[in-house]
């Protein structure tokens, strides 16, 4: 029988005591995480609750969550999938698929790093998600959004496809020479995403489950929202002073490629490891690598460098998620929360941490 000094200070429990002290002195009605070392998960466990209005739905590694801006990754994977298996290459200017797009010198790379020019905080296809507006429109802290798009009575009926966005932002000037400074542009996935469909001939979404889900069977990751029926299905809540305040499911069909793709812990810790170790079931190992940003870079194809960790991480009303990679100790992590602004970044650097003492 192992000594109560032993489990003390076993990584693991230390890991879950963590976690659980964390959930409640910050008020999280639920969170997921897991933790892969190489080719094994070392730790996967979820803490509270899918819904505080249902007793009994318990988080666990399979509970669907919006991972928000974690869907940029899938879209990176396909526009590399495209380079790989076609002559489509990122760093053409998009008009040669594009005729109505009239910035000449903007790449599929410039618009997946960010780097195309457009002035930041450009929330267009965001506002498509008609309950986000609902409930964000009299929020002080989102007035900056609105007083942006002032017209937003005026435009938003007017954009039915991804072409529609592309459209829209051909007629925006661009702020910096496209590849010069990094604005966040999440907009530009959405772009990215109309070139992958006019180049391959397919919806993005039939392109992500042919050659990304399917070939890792990531059989619980859906293109927007799925069944809210589903008790696996996380509810959402604002952090606020008091207690976490009900949030509006995240539902944007012409975004997805941007920030509503649905996933799992399980799903995405497949998704990590075959990034951290490519066995070519997506891409080549010379493409994988194209994904991240080498120790001279900050940013590449949607994720960031922290000193050794590449991490991404994805934030809505009532969502908080995050992936990270440590390649030194071949460590990756994730974390999927339905409560917004919580700092999983620093939670990921101290499973990290404890990780690195198994």
């Amino acid at each position: 029988m192992q000594k109560r000094s032993e489990i003390m200070t076993n990584p693991m429990v230390q890991i879950s005591d963590y976690l659980n002290m964390y959930r409640y002195h910050h008020q999280i009605p639920g969170i997921v995480a897991s933790i892969i070392q190489g080719d094994n998960i070392i730790f996967q466990q979820g803490y509270g609750r899918t819904s505080l209005e249902q007793d009994g739905v318990m988080m666990k590694p399979d509970s669907l969550f919006s991972i928000q801006q974690l869907s940029e990754i899938f879209t990176s994977l396909a526009l590399l999938h495209l380079q790989e298996t076609t002559d489509f290459n990122l760093d053409e200017p998009i008009k040669q698929h594009l005729p109505y797009f009239h910035k000449t010198s903007i790449t599929s790379r410039h618009l997946l790093t960010h780097m195309s020019g457009f002035p930041g905080d450009q929330w267009l296809t965001t506002l498509l998600d008609e309950a986000f507006v609902e409930f964000t429109k009299d929020m002080p802290e989102y007035r900056v959004m609105y007083e942006q798009f002032s017209e937003i009575e005026e435009k938003i009926p007017h954009i039915k496809t991804r072409e529609d966005v592309s459209k829209y932002f051909s007629t925006i000037d661009l702020e910096n020479e496209p590849g010069q400074v990094q604005h966040y542009f999440p907009d530009g996935y959405v772009i990215a995403a109309d070139v992958l469909e006019k180049v391959s001939g397919e919806t993005y979404e039939r392109y992500v489950q042919k050659y990304v889900l399917e070939p890792l069977k990531l059989t619980q990751t859906f293109m927007n929202t799925p069944k809210q029926t589903d008790e696996k299905m996380a509810n959402y809540y604002l952090h606020t002073i008091g207690e976490p305040m009900p949030a509006p499911t995240p539902n944007n069909k012409i975004g997805i490629p941007m920030g509503f793709i649905y996933s799992t812990a399980n799903d995405l810790m497949k998704l990590l490891s075959e990034m951290m170790h490519p066995t070519g079931k997506i891409l080549s190992n010379r493409s994988m690598k194209q994904l991240f940003p080498t120790a001279g870079e900050q940013s590449w194809l949607g994720w960031q460098r922290n000193n050794q960790l590449m991490e991404k991480t994805g934030s809505y009303p009532g969502v908080s998620s995050y992936v990270a990679i440590q390649p030194e100790q071949s460590i990756g992590v994730v974390l999927l929360c339905n409560m917004d602004q919580i700092s999983l970044k620093n939670v990921a650097k101290k499973l990290i941490n404890l990780s690195i003492r198994v």
